[in-house]
């Protein structure tokens, strides 16, 4: 039954855990290789628990984060993305898709405001797969709604700063924000809103 499918999913996090401890640690002892095969499979423990029916909205947070973290600890930062991070980058942007289109079809799939954290998750991973407009897009959207989300206020700078990269005048934008969308508060703006906080 569907609450039988639950626990089970749940158990199945509960290893997949197990699995992500075990990644950090070939990840601090700089074993590569290994690292690699056990993403490899934990991969495919992800892709099977994403496959389960009776997902809710925190099963498929986590797995959307756990695929965000694999990228991560395979992205040596830069403008060069491997492949192998971008894939995973990829898997957890369609992971938070997922969820929007869930929590679109049943506002009560997740909690309160969790449409506006996983649009913020989202950015984050197209930011790092270089799809510096479609973040923020999805970071402006946010801010319309929540201009004091420094969440959201901190990803759009960062997004901006690594567009700058490409085009320096973005790095300015990074700095002192946007004329254009003065929702875009840039670090400087930041800095003194938590200031006073």
């Amino acid at each position: 039954d569907a609450g039988a499918e639950e626990r089970l999913t749940l158990i199945y996090i509960s290893l997949g855990k197990d699995l992500e401890q075990q990644l950090e640690m070939l990840r601090n002892e700089n074993k590569r290789e290994e690292q690699k095969k056990v993403s490899e499979g934990f991969e495919l423990f992800l892709n099977r628990i994403l496959k389960r029916p009776g997902n809710t909205f925190s099963s498929l947070s986590w797995i959307a984060e756990t695929f965000y973290g694999l990228g991560a600890g395979l992205d040596p930062g830069g403008q060069k993305l491997p492949s192998d991070a971008e894939g995973y980058y990829k898997r957890a942007a369609a992971g938070y898709l997922t969820i929007l289109k869930s929590l679109k079809a049943d506002p009560k799939f997740g909690p309160p405001g969790a449409e506006l954290t996983v649009n913020i998750r989202l950015a984050r991973c197209l930011r790092r797969l270089q799809k510096y407009q479609d973040a923020l897009k999805l970071l402006l959207a946010v801010l319309e709604q929540k201009p004091m989300m420094i969440d959201a206020q901190l990803e759009a700078a960062y997004t901006y700063q690594a567009r700058g990269a490409e085009k320096p005048v973005f790095y300015r934008i990074a700095m002192l924000g946007s004329k254009q969308y003065p929702q875009f508060w840039g670090w400087g703006r930041i800095a003194n809103r938590v200031a006073r906080s």
